[in-house]
């Protein structure tokens, strides 16, 4: 399989986003070395390792800067986690309704062959109570 160089990679991204109209800086990325581009919106990226670029021209606005990033990023962990949580409850709900169609399936079967009126009511109930819960999810 021929390979293409990942610098080629980049120079192409890097003309592309030239004609799309963003600048590309005479400052380079801290991690890769690439050249820093702004977008329309002003905002400072590198195109090689897709990060945002902050450029700190003091101590204090390099504070400022590091507790924003600091709260972008916590941000973006409780999104992450928040995200997480949603697909472990829709995996939970999902096995959780399974398992009560399975039971109603079975009680049902019990309920067509069973006898005594004790048996039968407590059948009964249980189905009740399973629908209950079912309609609530």
């Amino acid at each position: 399989m021929n390979k293409i160089p990942e610098q080629k990679i980049n120079i192409k991204k890097m003309a592309e986003l030239l004609k799309a109209g963003h600048s590309m800086l005479n400052q380079a990325c801290p991690i890769c070395n690439s050249p820093i581009f702004r977008n329309k919106e002003g905002e400072l990226f590198c195109p090689s390792c897709n990060r945002k670029v902050i450029i700190v021209k003091d101590a204090k606005s390099f504070k400022e800067q590091s507790k924003i990033i600091k709260s972008q990023e916590k941000k973006i962990q409780e999104n992450f986690n928040e995200k997480e949580l949603g697909r472990d409850f829709i995996e939970i709900y999902t096995k959780l309704k399974k398992i009560l169609v399975e039971k109603l399936e079975e009680i049902s079967l019990k309920l067509e062959k069973e006898t005594q009126i004790s048996l039968l009511n407590e059948y009964l109930f249980t189905i009740n109570k399973i629908l209950k819960i079912i309609k609530k999810l």
